[in-house]
C-alpha cells in the first residue's frame, strides 16, 4: 500500500471529496489558489482534465505526491502545513499530518527539525474576527435551545423532584411552597409550566422551596427573559458561567461544551494556553486534562507541556474542553467544574 492510499482510506467521506474539489482548483489554470501556489510552481500537481473531477486513483497520486513534497531536502515545515491547509476543509491540519506520520513512522520533528503545532495561516486580522463571530453564533446554538430542565443543575433538578414528591404526599412545607405560586392547577408543574407561576411571586422564597441552596441558579432559567433569549449567545455563555462557576454544571453542559470545542478550537488557541512549552498532539492513549480532571480519549487533539520544575520534567496534558473554557468563556479556571459527575434521582 502506498502512503498516498494509507492516507486516503482514512479520510471521512467529505475529507476526500474537498481534497477532490481542491484539486480541481490547482490545475495550473487558476494561478491565485492557494493550492496551486503550494504545488503547482513546483510541477507536484496532478494534471485534471478539464470538466473533469479527479479519481480516486489521481487523489491516492496526490497525497503521495504530497508525502515526497514532505519529504524533499530543505522544505520548510510552513510550506507543507499550508498545503495540507488546503487540502483539508477543517480549520487546522493536525489530523491529516498525523497521518502522513502514521504511514511513514517518521515525526515532522525528524524532517522538518521542528514539530507541527499550529495551523500556520496567512489570514488577516479582519477575517479572524469574522471567523470567531460565526463560531460564536455556531456555539450560541448549541449551548441555547435546551429548555429549562437543559440548563439546570443536576442538585437543583433533583430538589425540585423531591419537591414534587413530597407535594403529592402532601407535606407541609411543600404545599406551602406551593400555595405561594401563582394560580393554576396542581397537575400544572412542569418546568416550563413553574417558570410562569414563579413570575410575581416573591421568587427566592419559591425557588428555594423548590430548588433548595440552588435557587439562584435556577433563577437564571425560570423566568420569561430565559425563554424569549435562550439562543443569544452572550446570554448562553453568561449562564454556563455561572453554573461553572458555582461548580454545579447542567447534565448536558460537559456534553455540549466537549463538542463544541472539538468544532472550533483551534491549534493556535491550544497553544495560547502554553506558548513556552506547548505543542499540539493527537495520541493513541487516553490522558487526563491537568484542568480539568476530564479523560482526554485517544486520538482527539489535545496541548502538551513539558516544563522543568526544580530540575525535575513535569509533563501535563490539557484538553480542548479545557481551552474552550479559556477562550470563549475567558477563564480556565471553569475547567475544573466541568468534572463534576451527579445522577439524577
Amino acid at each position: 500500500m502506498t502512503i498516498g492510499k494509507f492516507v486516503y482510506t482514512r479520510l471521512t467521506g467529505e475529507e476526500q471529496a474537498y481534497l477532490g474539489r481542491a484539486m480541481e482548483r490547482a490545475d495550473g489554470r487558476n494561478e491565485s489558489d492557494d493550492l496551486y501556489c503550494g504545488l503547482a510552481n513546483l510541477n507536484h500537481f496532478v494534471p485534471v482534465a478539464e470538466g473533469h473531477k479527479p479519481t480516486v486513483e489521481q487523489k491516492i497520486q496526490m497525497l503521495d505526491l504530497v508525502n515526497g513534497i514532505r519529504r524533499e531536502n530543505g522544505r520548510e515545515l510552513r510550506d507543507y502545513t499550508r498545503i495540507l491547509r488546503n487540502i483539508e476543509r477543517s480549520r487546522d491540519v493536525a489530523h491529516l499530518a498525523s497521518l502522513f506520520v502514521e504511514a511513514t513512522g517518521v515525526s515532522d520533528l525528524a524532517v522538518f527539525g521542528e514539530p507541527l503545532i499550529e495551523r500556520w495561516c496567512d489570514l488577516d486580522d479582519e477575517r479572524v474576527e469574522d471567523l470567531s463571530a460565526e463560531d460564536d453564533k455556531v456555539t450560541a446554538a448549541a449551548l441555547g435551545w435546551r429548555g429549562i430542565e437543559g440548563e439546570l443543575p443536576v442538585e437543583a433538578l433533583n430538589n425540585y423532584r423531591l419537591w414534587r414528591r413530597a407535594l403529592d404526599a402532601d407535606d407541609p412545607d411543600a404545599v406551602a411552597t406551593y400555595e405561594e405560586l401563582r394560580a393554576g392547577d396542581r397537575s400544572e408543574l412542569s418546568l416550563t409550566a413553574l417558570a410562569y407561576r414563579v413570575d410575581g411571586t416573591d421568587e427566592r422564597e419559591v425557588l428555594t422551596g423548590i430548588f433548595g441552596p440552588f435557587w439562584s441558579v435556577a433563577q437564571d432559567v425560570m423566568t420569561d427573559t430565559f425563554m424569549d433569549r435562550m439562543e443569544e449567545s452572550p446570554h448562553a455563555q453568561d449562564r454556563v458561567k455561572g453554573r461553572l462557576f458555582y461548580g454545579c454544571p447542567a447534565p448536558t453542559d460537559v456534553t455540549l461544551i466537549r463538542q463544541d470545542a472539538v468544532r472550533r478550537i483551534t491549534d493556535r488557541e491550544l497553544l495560547s494556553m502554553k506558548p513556552k512549552s506547548g505543542r499540539v498532539a493527537i495520541s493513541r492513549t487516553d490522558h487526563v486534562c491537568h484542568d480539568s480532571d476530564l479523560t482526554i480519549p485517544a486520538g482527539e487533539r489535545h496541548l502538551v507541556s513539558i516544563e522543568v520544575v526544580n530540575d525535575e520534567t513535569r509533563t501535563t496534558w490539557h484538553s480542548l474542553a479545557a481551552c474552550w473554557c479559556h477562550v470563549v468563556l475567558e477563564d480556565l479556571s471553569f475547567a475544573k467544574a466541568l468534572q463534576t459527575q451527579l445522577s439524577l434521582l
